[in-house]
């Protein structure tokens, strides 16, 4: 522990408590699984600002076994469930949901997610999808332009669902048939979270053609999942009734269990391309206004210095405010229930 706001232990957190005024209130330690993570649940944990003297929010430190007297960082969702033993009122973990919900046995300790309360977690599969709830996306763009956009994202987050449901059910039948270790070697390879985020990643979005691209991308799904969607078939159906009987959820919201990568990696690029749109729209009425052409290139970087992009490229930016700045949607029930698990940690 190299400051005493990194305190990763009991002891340290008690230590910490020395430098500062007294209060009855205790402080309250929270280990999440990466750096990014860390602003989603800063931002969570807000809510229980007045509840605690102190909230840390960090990645899991480990003393290096190797170096004596110093820390290594053990990212990851396994560490924190595997590797800290010591939680309480004053030390939790958070972590991502992933199918710890709907893949029985997906990790050895599958079983405590939902029942440990000092385990919080996210209710979609992970933070991103939290982050990305249809009706803040336009605030990230508002954010970034400094103008709201035109454009309707709730349908875009509908229709994006909708077109990928039959083959997320097919990756999430794989995963846990993965689990029952009953995969044969070929559906392995061919059913797998990372595979599907590439696929994803060639889904092209344009105001443009959009039909044209969308009938493309089902084209070559249909090629590479056909059989085992023909195969499959009843398993399918079964889990689309079961995820709208248990969870309520239909297939316009599949993107709440999408790999948070994967969806970011393509609503991020929606944003990209809509705020790009907007800010070179915006650079070019600037130059137009201007009687001394001379001077295009300096008033351009005032303005792009003003409006806080910069020297960055627009996926750059977009990224940036989507990680350290990110936004929650009061409509999200998603976030209510994430407070309740808050409120559920141990007094004592």
């Amino acid at each position: 522990m190299t400051r005493l706001t990194e305190a990763n232990t009991s002891a340290e957190i008690g230590l910490s408590r020395y430098f500062r005024p007294y209060t009855e209130k205790r402080d309250l330690l929270v280990l999440v699984e990466g750096d990014d993570d860390v602003f989603f649940w800063k931002k969570i944990l807000e809510y229980a600002k007045d509840k605690y003297a102190r909230i840390d929010v960090h990645t899991l430190k480990l003393p290096d076994a190797e170096s004596h007297g110093t820390e290594t960082d053990r990212k990851g969702k396994r560490s924190l469930m595997e590797d800290v033993h010591d939680l309480g009122p004053s030390k939790v973990v958070a972590v991502d949901m992933d199918y710890d919900h709907i893949v029985s046995g997906y990790h050895s300790y599958s079983a405590r997610i939902g029942h440990d309360p000092c385990v919080l977690h996210t209710i979609y599969y992970s933070m991103e999808n939290h982050k990305l709830y249809p009706d803040i996306l336009q605030k990230y763009v508002s954010e970034i332009t400094q103008e709201e956009p035109d454009f309707d994202f709730d349908s875009l987050v509908a229709s994006f669902s909708t077109l990928i449901a039959p083959f997320l059910r097919l990756i999430i039948i794989g995963e846990r048939k993965r689990a029952d270790n009953t995969l044969n070697e070929s559906e392995k390879e061919l059913l797998s979270i990372k595979g599907f985020r590439a696929d994803i990643a060639n889904l092209k979005f344009t105001r443009k053609d959009g039909d044209k691209e969308t009938a493309a991308w089902l084209e070559y799904m249909n090629g590479k999942y056909g059989p085992l969607l023909e195969k499959y078939h009843t398993a399918t159906l079964s889990l689309k009734e079961e995820l709208t009987a248990s969870m309520g959820i239909s297939e316009k919201d599949y993107w709440k269990l999408l790999q948070g990568h994967t969806l970011a990696g393509y609503l991020l690029r929606v944003l990209k391309d809509i705020a790009a749109e907007i800010q070179e729209r915006k650079e070019k009425e600037t130059i137009e206004k201007l009687t001394d052409k001379s001077k295009v290139r300096e008033t351009l970087k005032q303005f792009r210095d003003t409006s806080g992009i910069g020297s960055m490229k627009m996926h750059e930016y977009v990224k940036l405010v989507f990680t350290q700045r990110p936004v929650l949607s009061e409509n999200d029930p998603g976030i209510t229930l994430i407070r309740q698990q808050i409120d559920r940690i141990p007094a004592k």
